[in-house]
């Protein structure tokens, strides 16, 4: 796991590392089991000088969000 060092004038930068699978709990009509899940980590280094922690939360959560929900065949024309 790395984290991305800020380069002055920098106020921000979202790293991200390679996609793995991964085991997880996932619950279905209340049981948990446990599957495989391609996940990756999205770390993001922030000046706090220049952006608050809420919001650098909101906006990791809002990329996770995203990442999540998105239909990217689709929008790829796959």
């Amino acid at each position: 796991l790395d984290t991305p060092v800020l380069t002055p004038p920098q106020a921000g930068i979202l790293g991200t590392a390679a996609i793995e699978k991964r085991p997880v709990v996932v619950t279905d009509d209340g049981v948990d089991s446990i599957a495989i899940r391609q996940m990756c980590y999205l770390p993001f280094t922030y000046d706090h000088q220049v952006i608050d922690g809420a919001d650098a939360g909101r906006f990791v959560t809002t990329i996770k969000d995203r990442l999540e929900t998105a239909d990217f065949q689709s929008d790829l024309g796959l």
